[in-house]
């Protein structure tokens, strides 16, 4: 860690209504958060989730060789803060205050100020953020990493770059997962790819030389932003990121090399231009560091609900997300929460549902009159096709009749899919036999003697009814190609 041997450094926490900071006297950053409404496991009775940081101290410096987690600092408690300052042999001083804003927000002023009897010079410095991990017993959605930097540039009307989903952002970058490939297999499809030349680093750092208004770092369900304060912005910012390295690769065995990476820690820093200070000048950085759940609301009030990843959803997600709080007020469940929203959505759409199921039963009515014509031009594809339409237009039924209702309302079912996977509302929320909304249900893990070892109850059962419904909908066509779907489509969407 860069920490010094034989003695122990002074911690001493800044508490604040539903967190405890942490911060350390080598390097005068915080070594670990603890949010004391968050749990660290299902059990009610396990203690409060820690975010730990102690690998790179949130708030700590880079680039300044006099204030690094090598030097010690003065921590020590003043009026509901914690002041931290430290004096170079050089005269330069660092006088830090850290101070509770509100819910999971901190105020950082720093002031650097030259005590020598000559000029000293500020490099470029950077402000770190600690590194984040997936948390204890949550399961990777196969194809998506919820690990993720977002960095906001000053430049007016730019969108929040999200550099850790997708093969790249928005902007073209390629993202954290594609950087540890060489440049000649960071574009395009995998399979197409030239031959990987090198096995993939561990972990890298990638800087990205543009002003900075804000920065993130986040897991599934937890994100801290930096955010300089009186209209300062970062001229650049750093990334790092390491990722999983499976027990049988070997940099030297090509056929043991990881052909993606897969991301298990990921960590920041801003970067802020350099500058030259005279006997007895200051210079003031001050910060505001958000350190908390990954909630809508609270992150809305910050300007900073981009975080969410709502992407070109957000015109449903915003509004569904606002209705299942509105329903949490009146059931406490978010599990019936669920349910009710499903209804609402239900009820919303029923005129165009009804319309379907109307299309569908007038389908059923002439299904003896289409095997009819079916069988009396059986020989003659085209003139069946025609005698088809023709009886479709007299009985007033439309072929898109039965997929129009889903296509409706797609839009819907995708911004709950967004809005629900990385709810942090749902994290450890029960519901009947389930103990983790926010998790597969698991049933009889490590019990079941046979492979997966567990049971998930409700895709079987989404299966089913899938199936159910498929019988209740007559559809025109091939009466072996309609079996076959009947049963393909719900198998696909069980894998799935």
């Amino acid at each position: 860690t860069g920490y010094h041997a034989g003695n122990k450094p002074v911690e001493t926490v800044l508490a604040g209504p539903n967190m405890h900071a942490t911060v350390s006297s080598w390097g005068g950053g915080i070594v670990s958060v603890r949010l004391d409404q968050f749990r660290t496991e299902t059990d009610r009775t396990s203690g409060p989730l820690v975010l730990d940081f102690a690998s790179l101290p949130a708030l700590t410096y880079d680039g300044l060789p006099w204030f690094t987690t090598n030097h010690d600092f003065n921590v020590a408690p003043s009026n509901g803060s914690i002041a931290v300052t430290r004096r170079a042999d050089n005269g330069l001083v660092l006088e830090r205050t850290i101070s509770i804003a509100s819910n999971y927000m901190m105020i950082v002023a720093d002031r650097f100020r030259n005590s020598g009897s000559g000029p000293v010079t500020l490099p470029t410095h950077g402000v770190n953020l600690g590194p984040m991990r997936n948390n204890e017993s949550e399961t990777a959605m196969r194809g998506f990493s919820y690990l993720g930097i977002d960095s906001q540039a000053t430049r007016g009307g730019e969108k929040t770059r999200h550099w850790g989903t997708g093969g790249r952002t928005l902007q073209g970058e390629p993202s954290l997962a594609v950087s540890f490939q060489e440049k000649g297999r960071q574009g395009g499809c995998s399979y197409s790819a030239p031959p990987m030349t090198r096995w993939l680093e561990p972990e890298f750092v990638r800087t990205w030389d543009s002003e900075t208004d804000w920065i993130a770092v986040k897991n599934k369900f937890f994100v801290q932003v930096l955010m300089p304060l009186k209209d300062l912005t970062a001229e650049s910012c750093k990334m790092r990121a390491k990722r999983k390295v499976g027990d049988n690769e070997n940099p030297s065995v090509r056929e043991t090399w990881a052909k993606i990476a897969d991301i298990s820690e990921v960590s920041a820093a801003m970067a802020f231009e350099g500058r030259t200070l005279q006997t007895n000048e200051t210079y003031l950085l001050e910060m505001a560091y958000y350190v908390g759940p990954k909630k809508y609301s609270l992150l809305k009030e910050l300007g900073k609900d981009s975080v969410m990843e709502f992407g070109f959803w957000s015109f449903v997600c915003k509004p569904l997300l606002w209705t299942v709080e509105k329903l949490h007020i009146v059931f406490p469940n978010y599990g019936v929460v669920i349910i009710v929203l499903t209804i609402l959505i239900r009820l919303i759409f029923w005129p165009v549902m009804k319309k379907g199921a109307e299309n569908a039963k007038r389908m059923q009515e002439i299904q003896p009159e289409l095997a009819a014509l079916r069988e009396k031009y059986k020989s003659d594809q085209a003139q069946y096709m025609k005698k088809q339409q023709e009886l479709f237009k007299k009985h007033k039924v439309s072929l898109t009749g039965g997929c129009l209702p889903m296509l409706i309302q797609l839009p819907v079912l995708f911004g709950l899919f967004v809005v629900l996977r990385s709810a942090v509302e749902l994290r450890f929320a029960p519901f009947l036999w389930i103990s983790d909304l926010s998790e597969p249900e698991r049933l009889l893990e490590g019990i079941v003697p046979f492979w997966p070892h567990h049971i998930n109850v409700l895709p079987v059962l989404m299966t089913i009814v899938q199936i159910w419904q498929q019988k209740l909908t007559p559809t025109p066509g091939d009466q072996s190609m309609q079996k076959m779907m009947m049963i393909f489509m719900p198998l696909f969407m069980l894998f799935l």
